[in-house]
């Protein structure tokens, strides 16, 4: 699956709950449907990044493939929609005149929203720990109830779960330098290279792999 279609896919998801979490009686929003908050979770990405190193003894390009998988620490920006609402019914008197009947005002959170969420660190079984910035785009839920604390205010629950389409750049080795050198020398000048340095840009490029990620939120407003 392309990745334009995967993006396509997340944002319909992500339309269609806002969509389907409104209450078109509502007529007032308020506050805090904007929270921000931290985040951790598991990321599974769809393809394999991969490790290149020259062998100690030859000097040949060789490929250790990563693990898909990795433990990843977010921040992130949630929307979620809620609301003070009352009901409004129209009647219309035996002389024509309409005549609204307000009822009482009610709080309404709404239990789906989406979620922007920015990585800031990730750690995974083959590179350790990594302060690496990448981000996603999702939904997300909100597992527990909203109820009035002790000053009468509504507050909503601490915890939200998140379900992202993210986006990791790594550095990888240019595919037609993996394809021309793969099991050889790369000769400089007639002479192998005997160390690889990431940041040579002949050599390596930004790659960005797309995944999926599962996470848990503690919102901090």
């Amino acid at each position: 699956m392309k990745v334009k279609k995967k993006i396509e896919i997340v944002m319909f998801l992500l339309i269609t709950t806002i969509v389907n979490a409104q209450d078109f009686s509502l007529t007032e929003k308020v506050d805090k449907s904007i929270r921000f908050g931290f985040s951790a979770g598991v990321e599974h990405k769809f393809s394999k990044p991969n490790e290149a190193y020259l062998d100690p003894s030859t000097l040949t390009l060789e490929f250790d493939d990563l693990s898909r998988d990795s433990f990843v620490i977010s921040t992130s920006l949630i929307y979620m929609p809620n609301y003070f609402y009352r009901t409004v019914s129209l009647t219309t008197k035996a002389d024509g005149t309409k005549q609204y009947t307000y009822g009482d005002w009610e709080y309404k959170s709404s239990r789906w929203g989406g979620v922007v969420s920015l990585n800031i660190a990730e750690f995974s079984p083959d590179t350790g720990f990594n302060t690496r910035i990448d981000g996603g785009l999702g939904v997300a839920y909100a597992p527990g109830s909203v109820k009035k604390n002790e000053k009468g205010e509504y507050n909503p629950h601490p915890f939200y779960l998140t379900l992202t389409l993210d986006f990791s750049t790594i550095r990888q080795v240019k595919d037609g330098i993996k394809e021309k050198y793969e099991g050889k020398q790369i000769l400089i000048n007639g002479e192998p290279l005997n160390a690889l340095d990431q940041t040579d840009n002949s050599i390596f490029r930004n790659k960005v792999f797309t995944g999926v990620s599962f996470k848990l939120v503690y919102l901090l407003n």
